[in-house]
């Protein structure tokens, strides 16, 4: 995939600036240049559904394999992972200082100085894009849900572009529509209104399954195209 990346002196790295090759606005200075991006999983093959997800993602920095080599497309995601590709998917700034992340984060089970998500989870919270389990639990390592991934990615795309309208209807053909926690119903009704996620095989939405690594990053990359329209 070719797009357009700027080189940061500083940090002798490139980064993602657009995929659209005509009418960029650039906000930084630096130099800037057009470079291909190949993305090479061993576990990904070009015959993998999310391979050209996977394809696009990388190419805007945002999605990361395990290791050089694998993805794990079938691996699952945790509620910080998620939390994580939300904030490099909408470009949010993030605190950097520790005294300033002590006072946004007040969850117990979140380690300000030393949890490589800390600063993520703070700049989703503040931005109103995520919610602890409970007053005092965030759960970071928890596998994220299909019913909390919803949720979170309808508060990202509401944040940038505005409200989803509903129907009502958007779950009538789901045979285990009745799962859906109470609290996610609304989050899940728009998902499928806006086509941020989609449902899973025999009419199922299976809310209460857990995400795998290859589905969370088609929910982000359905987001950032939504966004872009």
């Amino acid at each position: 995939m070719a797009a357009v990346y700027r080189f940061d002196g500083k940090t002798v790295q490139w980064h993602y600036v657009s995929s659209q090759m005509q009418n960029i606005k650039l906000t930084a200075g630096g130099s800037y240049a057009v470079l291909r991006h190949q993305m090479a999983f061993m576990d990904v093959v070009p015959t993998h559904w999310a391979y050209r997800t996977l394809q696009e993602l990388t190419a805007r920095q945002i999605v990361k394999g395990i290791d050089v080599a694998n993805f794990k497309p079938q691996g699952l995601t945790t509620r910080a992972e998620f939390t994580a590709l939300l904030v490099r998917a909408l470009e949010l700034s993030k605190p950097t200082d520790q005294s300033e992340l002590a006072n946004v984060l007040s969850f117990d089970d979140i380690a300000v100085s030393s949890a490589w998500y800390a600063a993520d989870v703070a700049a989703a919270w503040q931005a109103g894009l995520v919610q602890g389990v409970s007053e005092a639990r965030f759960a970071p390592n928890s596998q994220i849900s299909r019913e909390q991934m919803a949720a979170m990615i309808v508060r990202a795309y509401e944040l940038k572009a505005g409200a989803i309208e509903t129907t009502g209807d958007e779950l009538i053909g789901f045979k285990d529509s009745e799962k859906l926690s109470e609290w996610a119903k609304t989050a899940v009704e728009k998902s499928v209104s806006s086509g941020l996620m989609k449902g899973q095989a025999q009419n199922r939405w299976n809310p209460q399954a857990t995400a795998t690594r290859a589905e969370t990053a088609q929910a982000i990359l359905n987001l950032l195209r939504k966004m872009e329209q």
